[in-house]
């Protein structure tokens, strides 16, 4: 599978994901990646926060990974008994089937929210370590695949300093029979906070926003890793771009799903 370099603009950031990587692999301790306290021994979290967190269950639409008939959370709702709820809303996905870990509530989004708008690297870390071994088994099973993440906004990428999408799909590549591609995206303008858009707002904010700098070979598939679905506008508008440039099989791989509110 070939293929293209990053553009010149993403020298720096290409670098940094390494090294950034390779300081949390060596420097930071096991710590809860939603609280002060230390860890669980090969958990992300502590006990206290163990408790507010949701693996998703077996049962999921494999289309979006919604859960199927009910989450066990106690913030979530029953789907639609007419179907999937998150499919009915996106009818046109080029993205064939979803893997999700964890549901995104509780200590899951408090230790996003710690790395996103703190930088906190050792939450990172602690859900980095976590997640690789929970997502082996699919990867196991999966035929050998391009991991693609899904590109940063610039200013975030400034702020932050790394891009917890490439984390992972460099971390869960890593002694498997899949290729991390980390710049076979990128994006093509400023698009506005997703977090901030309504449903309609969230696909028009992205539309043409991604470009795939790639030449896939026959029978091509890719994995595509986000940290967070929610819509799925985001993953959905990157796979469309690399339907564009013929990839087929577009299996996305994200760390937590979003599920309704009651």
């Amino acid at each position: 599978m070939h293929t293209l370099g990053p553009p010149p603009e993403t020298t720096v950031p290409h670098r940094l994901v390494h090294l950034l990587q390779h300081a949390v692999d060596r420097l930071l301790p096991p710590g809860c990646a939603a609280c002060e306290e230390p860890a669980l021994f090969e958990r992300a979290f502590c006990a206290i926060c163990e408790e507010d967190s949701y693996l998703l269950p077996y049962s999921v639409c494999p289309g979006c990974a919604l859960p199927l008939p009910l989450s066990r959370s106690p913030y979530a709702s029953l789907p639609s008994l007419a179907g999937c709820l998150g499919c009915a809303r996106r009818p046109h996905s080029p993205i064939t089937r979803t893997t999700a870990i964890w549901e995104y509530e509780g200590a899951v989004s408090e230790a996003l929210r710690r790395i996103k708008y703190s930088g906190d690297l050792v939450a990172a870390q602690s859900l980095l370590n976590v997640s690789a071994a929970l997502i082996a088994p699919t990867l196991r099973a999966l035929p050998p695949s391009l991991i693609i993440p899904v590109p940063a906004r610039r200013e975030n990428l400034r702020q932050r300093g790394f891009h917890l999408p490439s984390l992972l799909a460099r971390c869960w590549a890593k002694g498997t029979h899949h290729q991390p591609a980390l710049f076979a995206l990128y994006k093509t303008r400023q698009t506005r906070a997703q977090a901030s858009l309504g449903l309609i707002e969230r696909s028009t904010n992205l539309r043409d926003a991604f470009k795939a700098r790639l030449t896939p070979r026959p029978r091509t598939s890719v994995l595509l890793v986000d940290d967070v679905l929610t819509t799925g506008a985001t993953l959905d508008a990157a796979a469309n771009a690399l339907r564009e440039v013929g990839v087929e099989k577009i299996h996305a791989l994200v760390l937590a799903r979003s599920l309704p509110r009651q």
